[in-house]
């Protein structure tokens, strides 16, 4: 008789759990949906260099500063420039690969800012060898960085930039 009951008050309780969960569930908002590809890409000229990327990422905007920002008082002047910070300027010429050397340059600057080194990465490898581009055709910065980490990168001296379209140096 006690077992009984105990296996009474479970299925109760059981019961009494998933009530509440349909309940819940009834009153809350509907799911957030994630990005989704735009419905119809227009195509660019080609060599117009920067292409947007794939998916819609205007649910990242805010108009509001995060609170974790909002105490810190930004200085008067900075300059990354003046830190010794930044790579040299390089030239794409007429080839539309300004994607490539963005990412790289980002990349290159970042390693400066952290202490990492000197480095020169190749464009010529980021605009040929990504699958996401059309090499002076254009991309973006989203899709080189997709494959770079995935694939890494390459030396400037081991694939030199070419400002025309030019074949992948997988070696």
């Amino acid at each position: 008789m006690m077992r009984a009951k105990s296996q009474i008050v479970i299925i109760v309780i059981g019961l009494g759990l998933l009530l509440g969960l349909a309940v819940q569930s009834a009153n809350s908002q509907a799911p957030l949906m994630g990005p989704k590809p735009p419905e119809v890409q227009k195509e660019l000229p080609p060599g117009c260099g920067f292409i947007p990327p794939r998916i819609d990422l205007s649910h990242l905007g805010s108009k509001e500063t995060p609170l974790r920002f909002s105490a810190l008082e930004p200085p008067a002047r900075w300059d990354w420039r003046e830190q010794g910070k930044v790579t040299p300027v390089k030239d794409q010429s007429s080839c539309g690969s300004c994607y490539a050397f963005a990412s790289l340059a980002n990349i290159e600057s970042r390693m400066l800012i952290d202490g990492e080194g000197t480095f020169d990465f190749s464009e010529n490898n980021a605009k040929e060898c990504n699958w996401y581009g059309r090499s002076c055709d254009g991309s973006n910065y989203f899709d080189v960085a997709n494959w770079l980490s995935k694939e890494g990168v390459v030396l400037e001296s081991c694939d030199p930039y070419a400002a025309a379209t030019v074949s992948c140096n997988s070696t």
